[in-house]
């Protein structure tokens, strides 16, 4: 992987007119993650707190259903700032909290809980805490926060270093009783703010985004709550670190967000934080892991595709299978998704999905809310508890060109984050048949479906009147620009079947999509659904 550029500064305080320079230590600090990256180097466990739970809850799958009681320990590593194992102290405790438990679901006996919902533990010394599972139903894996206050100053914010980390305990038997809470707001689209509905006269959809802000509680002071970008192709909440809360926990680990769609890589620490969103009421999830930015560089495999400002950067990256195989990027669903975390005062009847279309966004799958939708189900990671892999999906060429138009099928990704389509193809010789020499022709028709009798998503558009497919018709589904590129099986190794489709967020131009994390599916419902 080739090198980045250096770090631009931005603002690393509030209320500010002018973008400071960072110290020569915090451009450093900085530069070494952005370097560490693109190296590929895998990192250290410097700032970081690795937890371990032995394995799944076997829980009851419906709502009235009682399971024996269980018994688990969770063992609790502290990483300073070299990478050393930190021993906590009652000077310097770790404050371990377990959520999304109904009250009397979990109980932590060595040590004693501080708090019983959500249970909170602190750990004076030793490196593991036991908690009970009474049996009872849960609604959704259990999320684990962990903080503690590691020797050294950040030479960047200079305040103490902490160390943070999040785990999840997953449950043997996903539950099968749907949820009766949820959360929704209109959404607001980016290019123009004042609109609730973000289909134009040609039913391309811009960018969409909701109110929401970082590390306050439920009444934000005035200006600390700002519109933020939805993005299910990536994972993770990014904000400026001069717009965080006095709630958040930081800075912990240098860290970085890379889109590969822009080339952009925002570049700051991790902090624990709420994310309190505007969806009817102030809806405050449980703490998760953030990127508090301090500045932002670009790529140097290919040139940024915009000009991004880390002082204005809102980010919520809310997808599945979008987890980073790097150290700097530690973000993780279900984890660190805000939108699935955002049942925190329900936890025992908010089933964690969401639904998007171009009109409104809904956090909690219900019997109300989900019932028309047409399903495809996903396949657990076996990498990460609580995610999935990427949804089955195929494509397809007429039959005017290549003989058949056989599907070649693999895997999907609606990507609200961007308007265009991406299709990689996934072959062992680094070509693929099924393509027409030269690429795709002018006016190249191109179908998209999930598997099965009854598909879950099924449209066509065209690839447009310029030679390679570049400018599709821009009227309902068809993405602004479809690129078209085969890579050799090693290249994508996490990628399912013979290819790739990242669609773009105008496969939603005309359908509600549904993301049901609790049961594993994905969905596609006629408008206005969700």
């Amino acid at each position: 992987m080739a090198a980045a550029t250096g770090i631009v500064a931005t603002m690393p305080v509030a209320a500010s007119t002018l973008t400071p320079t960072l110290s020569p230590g915090c451009t450093s600090i900085l530069s070494a993650t952005v370097a560490a990256f693109s190296s590929g180097a895998t990192g250290t466990k410097a700032q970081q707190i690795v937890m371990t739970p032995p394995g799944p809850l076997e829980n009851p799958a419906v709502a009235d259903g009682v399971n024996p009681t269980q018994t688990m320990t969770v063992s609790v590593t502290v990483y300073g700032v070299a990478g050393h194992v930190v021993i906590p102290t009652p000077a310097k405790p770790v404050t371990v909290t377990i959520q999304n438990a109904p009250a009397g679901a979990i109980i932590s006996t060595v040590p004693a809980a501080v708090s019983t919902s959500p249970v909170t533990v602190r750990l004076t010394s030793g490196s593991s805490f036991t908690l009970t599972y009474a049996g009872s139903y849960l609604a959704a894996p259990l999320d684990v926060t962990a903080s503690a206050t590691v020797p050294g100053t950040n030479q960047c914010t200079g305040t103490a270093q902490q160390a943070v980390g999040t785990a999840t305990i997953p449950l043997a038997t996903p539950p099968a009783s749907i949820g009766t809470s949820s959360f929704r707001t209109p959404t607001l689209c980016t290019s123009d703010p004042t609109l609730h509905s973000c289909v134009s006269a040609k039913d391309r959809i811009p960018a969409l985004g909701l109110k929401a802000a970082a590390g306050y509680g439920s009444t934000p002071p005035t200006g600390k709550i700002g519109r933020f970008t939805i993005d299910t192709g990536s994972i993770g909440t990014v904000v400026p670190i001069g717009d965080l809360g006095p709630a958040a926990i930081g800075p912990g680990a240098p860290a970085l967000k890379f889109y590969d769609s822009s080339g952009n890589e925002f570049v700051g620490f991790t902090y624990l934080a709420p994310i309190t969103l505007e969806m009817g009421t102030a809806t405050v999830t449980a703490p998760i892991r953030v990127l508090g930015v301090e500045a932002v560089s670009c790529y140097l495999s290919g040139s940024c595709s915009s000009n991004a400002s880390a002082a204005s950067f809102h980010y919520l990256g809310i997808g599945f299978d979008r987890e980073s195989k790097q150290a700097q990027d530690p973000f993780a669903s279900p984890s660190d998704n805000a939108l699935l975390q955002a049942g925190d005062s329900a936890p025992a009847t908010f089933a964690p999905g969401y639904i998007l279309n171009p009109s409104s966004i809904t956090a909690g799958i219900t019997a109300a809310n989900s019932s028309a939708f047409r399903t495809e189900s996903l396949t657990a990671s076996p990498r990460s508890p609580g995610d999935y892999l990427g949804a089955p999906g195929c494509i397809s060429f007429p039959a005017s060109l290549d003989g058949p138009a056989t599907p070649t099928c693999g895997s999907l990704l609606v990507d609200v984050g961007i308007s265009q389509m991406y299709v990689t193809f996934r072959t062992k010789k680094g070509k693929f048949t099924a393509l027409p020499t030269g690429g795709l022709p002018a006016n190249q028709e191109i179908s998209i479906t999930t598997p099965g009798e009854s598909p879950a998503l099924s449209y066509s558009f065209s690839s447009g009147p310029i030679a390679g497919g570049v400018a599709p018709p821009q009227i309902g589904q068809a993405p602004t620009a479809v690129d078209v590129s085969v890579t050799k099986l090693a290249a994508i190794p996490t990628m399912q079947g013979q290819v790739f489709l990242n669609l773009g967020r105008n496969a939603i131009a005309t359908n509600s999509y549904l993301f049901d994390a609790a049961s594993g599916q994905i969905g596609f419902g006629p408008l206005p659904l969700g």
